[in-house]
């Protein structure tokens, strides 16, 4: 069978596959009228059409195959495996036999372990230390501002502390009025009476068991004390108990056996409890006749003695009263109050 020069099988598939005709009557006419040829006369274009519809099945398309193709032959369908049959098992016997264990794992050994490598060693990082100067020392070991004094008037409380009433360089102009006006010769010139600290101070220190809880606050006085005034002008001396029973700038074993009244003029300043706590059994508990007797000696030397008392002055005893200057070492005390107390204690004598 010869196809026409102008129609190849190629241009029959495109044509079929653009078509896409539903049954074969179709495509053979699609099929005849690109070789040129022409339909069955049983067959025609209404039949073809209305085969589907009629319930009658399509013919098969029938290609006339080239002569150089050999035909397509069908690919055999693969065929299944056969069915084995089921394994027939044994009986159970009447005595069920004793189950084998699983094979357990063979056991690591340390043969058997990972080799760990150790991480190389890192060199520390270099510190430089530099040497404290030798004023850092001496910082370092000054106590923190009190906590009992309040840091707003504590500079001037402890001014008024280490003060005393004498003469200044002023002139007393008044005085020296009233003695040229009398017709008195004037041999000297009056000076005005103030308060100085140009005298300095003694400082008496308690370090009695029971002033203990205090030491802090009563190293911060001295401290505020020797800064104010300078160190030439505050002399610190220790004791327990009284002063009478010895006293001294260093530790215990250095104190000298009794008091001495420094120079005149010179005010006393008593930080202590003064006997008003303690036991029976206690060795540095003082009695109030032993104050008395240190109030009398300064008094003799013309030495004023101020007590900073860490108790109020329902605890005061009255002998005492009468032989120092008391004043309430709190958080409530200003320089006004304490102005007000030694003009009290200058007016009756003390």
């Amino acid at each position: 069978m010869s196809r026409p020069a102008d129609a190849s099988m190629a241009d029959e598939v495109r044509a079929l596959g653009w078509l896409a005709p539903l049954d074969a009557p179709t495509r053979a006419q699609v099929l005849a009228l690109l070789r040129g040829t022409s339909l069955a006369p049983s067959t025609s274009p209404d039949e073809a059409r209305l085969a589907p519809c009629a319930g009658v099945a399509p013919r098969p398309m029938q290609l006339d195959a080239p002569d150089d193709v050999a035909p397509i032959k069908p690919r055999p369908a693969p065929k299944s495996p056969p069915k084995q049959p089921p394994e027939q098992l044994p009986a159970p016997s009447a005595q069920a036999a004793t189950p084998t264990p699983p094979p357990s794992a063979p056991r690591a050994t340390l043969a058997d372990a990972t080799t760990v490598t150790p991480l190389p060693r890192q060199a520390a990082p270099h510190v430089t230390v530099r040497a404290m100067p030798a004023g850092a020392a001496a910082d370092a070991a000054t106590p923190l501002p009190a906590a009992i004094l309040a840091a707003s008037h504590a500079r001037a409380v402890l001014s008024l502390l280490g003060a005393t009433r004498g003469e200044v360089n002023a002139p007393d102009l008044p005085a020296l009025i009233t003695w040229l006006a009398r017709g008195r010769p004037v041999t000297r010139v009056p000076r005005l009476q103030a308060l100085t600290t140009r005298r300095g101070v003694q400082l008496l220190i308690d370090r009695g068991a029971a002033m203990a809880p205090l030491a802090a606050d009563r190293e911060q006085v001295r401290a505020g004390l020797v800064r104010l005034l300078g160190a030439d002008r505050v002399d610190t001396l220790y004791f327990a108990g009284c002063p009478t029973r010895g006293v001294g700038p260093g530790a215990r074993r250095s104190w000298q056996p009794d008091w001495k009244a420094p120079a005149r003029g010179m005010p006393v300043i008593v930080i202590g409890t003064l006997g008003l706590v303690g036991s029976v059994l206690d060795d540095d508990a003082a009695s109030a006749a032993e104050w008395v007797g240190l109030a009398e000696q300064a008094r003799a030397g013309g030495n004023p003695v101020i007590v900073l008392s860490p108790f109020g002055p329902e605890r005061w005893p009255a002998e005492l009263v009468r032989a120092f200057v008391w004043v309430p070492w709190s958080e409530r005390l200003s320089a006004a109050q304490l102005n007000r107390i030694r003009s009290d204690a200058e007016s009756r004598g003390r």
